[in-house]
């Protein structure tokens, strides 16, 4: 009688992601431990629940560490190129984010205020944002940028690149069709009249 396979927990939440972004939150237990090779029980002696496989499986794949990023900006180079580094890993984040909320906020009863991958201590929406606003706060002791409400700022940058992603998984139908790198090119040069230090007149 051949052994069973053994599996991962990783390779099990591989196969979970798969199905979940591809079909959605209506995928059964059955369908993802045929698709892992396993049995349905394999599963629910890892994961006590379908819902808790779906959080797991919709994690990010890579939680890097804003601040570690920012800290390698912080009073170097062009702020501005800087402002483009900043939008560009936005970018990178929210393309593995934003479909996997959208796949969680699809399942029936799944409240979008209460999406822990957005709200909540452990929410890397939320560590990123506050590392980004404490950033922008010490650009601007440094006289790097102009004075203003990091938060606020912080807010319309990732905001900026939020509405870009999500549009982007809807489809370009709604807008006329635009790369990333030349959105964000565009986006920092508008954004930046209002963000850089304004000279002072002797």
């Amino acid at each position: 009688m051949p052994r069973p396979r053994t599996i991962t927990n990783e390779e099990i939440l591989d196969a979970a992601r798969e199905l979940f972004l591809e079909r959605g939150a209506t995928v059964t237990t059955a369908e993802i431990a045929t698709h892992a090779g396993i049995s349905e029980g394999t599963i629910f002696k890892r994961f006590p629940t379908k819902n808790a496989l779906l959080m797991a499986a919709m994690g990010l794949e890579q939680r890097e560490d804003p601040k570690a990023h920012l800290a390698g900006l912080l009073g170097r180079g062009s702020m501005k190129q800087n402002l483009a580094r900043i939008a560009t890993q936005m970018m990178k984040f929210y393309r593995q984010l934003i479909p996997r909320v959208m796949v969680l906020c699809s399942r029936d009863g799944m409240d979008p205020r209460n999406q822990p991958l957005l709200h909540g201590k452990d929410s890397p929406h939320r560590h990123a944002h506050q590392a980004l606003a404490a950033h922008l706060q010490l650009e601007m002791d440094g006289g790097r940028l102009g004075q203003g409400d990091p938060e606020l700022m912080a807010r319309v940058l990732s905001a900026s690149v939020w509405n870009f992603v999500f549009f982007e998984n809807l489809g370009h139908g709604v807008y006329s069709p635009v790369e990333g790198d030349q959105y964000i090119a565009g986006l920092v040069d508008m954004l930046w009249a209002g963000l850089a230090p304004q000279e002072v007149s002797s």
